[in-house]
């Protein structure tokens, strides 16, 4: 019994000291869950009110340490100090001058002179550090250049008619846009397509090819076959622009994935409709997330539940199934 009793305070005197060692003085250090040294403060929460934010979008710091966001789905700039007190704010949706319409960026000069990035005004103003505004520059242009050819345009009229045709704000044409650019601005102008097989009660592999409208989730089947030749796919593609050619507005950008199907032909048709291939990057499925989500339905939803023949079965299933998704999903827009 002493030699148990023994044994157990060695141990718990060789573990204290340890403990001590290792946490240089303090006890049971890995138990002090504290905030870590680069952590500071937060505010705000979702909501429309003085300090509340809806995807705020960019931050900037003057030299007197006040911090403005660009509070975007709600249309304004929120100014505060250096510890999250509301100061002031400025904006609200519209084309005026300090008016905005997703507002994505914020900077401030040495001056404290404030430059908002108008997103979908296609342009920039400048404020004061108060919020009084002070000038502009983007669409002006073109305005004053129709007035002087006699048209009387307004700059919202003006933004809508480059939007409308996917003119990009001049510092971003002839460059590629971002990922987040493709997903948020352009989304309505995009599409995408992927491969996906199914194996059939032969053990048949058939490989379907499809096409999906991002901005309205709309599905376009484009065929199945078990042997997807350059030919078959080129095919696809050149009846695919046929269809776009329908749409009010034009799409400027595919995405697909890397996959060796895709011969140099298929991106010559979509060229010479001035529709932008974007591959993925490579080993990220997640780009093409809309498409992948939609292979994730047909198969759950249908693909699962039966038993493919062959070619035309299948054929005859994705036709019934796609007409099914565009019309009864609640999510399809347009």
């Amino acid at each position: 019994m002493k030699e148990r009793n023994l044994i157990v305070f060695l141990t718990a005197t060789v573990t204290l000291m340890f403990l001590l060692v290792m946490g240089r003085g303090t006890l049971l250090p890995a138990l002090a869950l504290e905030a870590p040294p680069y952590y500071h403060t937060q505010w705000g929460s979702r909501g429309s009110g003085d300090g509340e934010f809806f995807r705020p979008y960019d931050v900037a710091v003057d030299n007197s340490v006040n911090v403005y966001v660009a509070d975007s789905n709600n249309h304004r700039i929120q100014k505060f100090d250096s510890n999250g007190v509301f100061l002031t704010k400025w904006g609200s949706g519209g084309s005026g001058d300090g008016f905005f319409f997703f507002p994505f960026g914020v900077t401030v000069d040495s001056s404290g002179n404030v430059y908002v990035a108008d997103t979908y005004n296609h342009r920039i103003q400048k404020f004061d550090s108060n919020g009084v505004f002070v000038t502009k520059w983007g669409l002006g242009k073109i305005q004053g250049e129709l007035n002087k050819l006699g048209f009387g345009v307004s700059r919202q009229t003006i933004a809508n008619i480059l939007r409308r045709h996917g003119i990009m704000p001049a510092p971003d044409r002839g460059r590629h846009p971002g990922w987040r650019a493709l997903m948020t601005h352009y989304r309505d102008q995009l599409i995408a397509c992927d491969f996906f097989t199914v194996n059939t009660l032969f053990l048949q592999k058939l490989y379907v090819l499809f096409f999906i409208e991002v901005g309205s989730r709309r599905v376009h089947f484009a065929g199945c076959t078990a042997n997807p030749s350059s030919d078959w796919v080129t095919q696809q593609a050149r009846q695919m622009v046929w269809m776009l050619e329908e749409k009010e507005r034009p799409v400027r950008f595919l995405i697909r994935d890397n996959d060796k199907l895709y011969p140099q032909a298929f991106n010559t048709v979509f060229q010479a409709e001035e529709v932008t291939t974007v591959p993925t990057p490579y080993r990220t499925p997640l780009a093409n997330a809309y498409a992948e989500r939609y292979v994730r339905s047909v198969r759950k939803e249908c693909l699962d539940r039966l038993i493919v023949v062959n070619e035309a079965r299948l054929r005859s299933v994705m036709r019934e199934y796609v007409e099914y998704y565009n019309r009864a999903c609640g999510h399809i827009r347009g």
